[in-house]
Order: structure tokens, then sequence, then C-alpha cells
């Protein structure tokens, strides 16, 4: 799983599984458009034997996982 928002701070995104989509962009120039991209590029790359499945959360209310 990949986690592409810049609306959670590197440091809280860290705590959750999977990579942050932090990882894919420099931290001066952190666009939505281009993490998004970079990581269906790393994700296809990655699993280039299996047909890739994606899921996308509309903005909306859902909860993010709390490490405490």
């Amino acid at each position: 799983m990949i986690y592409c928002t810049i609306n959670i701070n590197l440091q809280d995104l860290r705590k959750l599984p999977g990579k942050s989509g932090y990882d894919f962009v420099d931290r001066k120039n952190m666009k939505i458009d281009g993490m998004v991209q970079k990581a269906i590029f790393y994700a296809v790359d990655k699993i280039k034997q299996k047909e890739p499945k994606i899921a996308f959360l509309k903005e909306g209310p859902y909860a993010v996982p709390v490490i405490k």
C-alpha cells in the first residue's frame, strides 16, 4: 500500500504500514500529481509479472489509523 497524500505530515505517515508517497517527491516541490504518478510507476515496476490493482479513495469521511 502506498499513501499518496500531502494532508498528513511526513512523520505521521511514516508510522503507518505501507509506503509513504513522500518517498517519491522532492521535499521542496511536493505536488500530489507528481507523487501519484511516480507511485504508480513504482508499483507497476515492482509487480511486472502481475496485473496491478489500484484503489482510489476520494476525499471524504474515512479514517486513518493512529498509532499510540
